[in-house]
């Protein structure tokens, strides 16, 4: 139910939501993510998990003309994107994170872009889709992903579900896998959304 009410939340308010989260300047996060990415595998091919308004996809494919994939569970989502960015520059898919292992996405990319999505997946199912994304990178590729930093589980005044995660959630997560990253990084930063203070945590995952 908790999902359920997530997703019927977005699909209710994606003008609204794509118009809060448009302007926000996410360069540092490109950058990190960029100066991750395994170059030594050649041409990158980005999965974009949970892409929201399309706004990330467009800049990787666009600005740094990579291959993107991007997939959301909100149909009105993938629309906008299509419409606004353009339905050919991107390979845009409405799919639920349940979908995704019915994909033959087996070790097609070399990373994997999952900013302040994966926080709306209860704790207790977050290792067996980490385990599916992973599944999806070839060796040496990265994921990076972002939480509001917490040690608790909620629903907000919205209906949205958010887990969320600090640094001893994530070791017990990342210790629950079975397919076990070589290495980690995280790093906490402050909400990039005006009038906001929620604190984030922010890793990336190398296979």
């Amino acid at each position: 139910m908790t999902q359920e009410s997530t997703l019927s939340y977005y699909q209710a308010n994606t003008e609204d939501y794509i118009e809060q989260t448009k302007s926000i300047n996410m360069t540092p996060f490109y950058d990190w993510f960029i100066e991750s990415l395994p170059f030594h595998l050649g041409p990158q091919r980005i999965l974009d998990v949970g892409c929201g308004s399309g706004r990330d996809s467009f800049y990787f494919a666009s600005k740094l003309a990579m291959k993107v994939t991007a997939i959301d569970a909100n149909p009105l989502f993938i629309e906008h994107a299509k419409h606004h960015y353009g339905a050919d520059i991107v390979d845009w898919m409405t799919l639920s994170f349940e979908d995704i292992d019915n994909q033959p996405w087996q070790q097609q990319f070399t990373a994997i872009w999952a900013s302040a999505s994966l926080l709306h997946v209860p704790f207790a199912q977050l290792p067996k889709l980490l385990d599916s994304l992973l599944s999806t990178l070839k060796s040496d590729g990265i994921l990076y992903a972002s939480f509001k930093h917490g040690d608790s589980e909620r629903i907000d005044e919205h209906g949205r579900f958010f887990c969320d995660i600090n640094e001893e959630r994530l070791a017990q997560l990342i210790s629950s896998l079975t397919h076990m990253p070589e290495e980690y990084e995280i790093w906490n930063t402050k909400d990039l959304r005006q009038q906001q203070q929620q604190p984030w945590l922010n890793v990336i995952l190398r296979t």
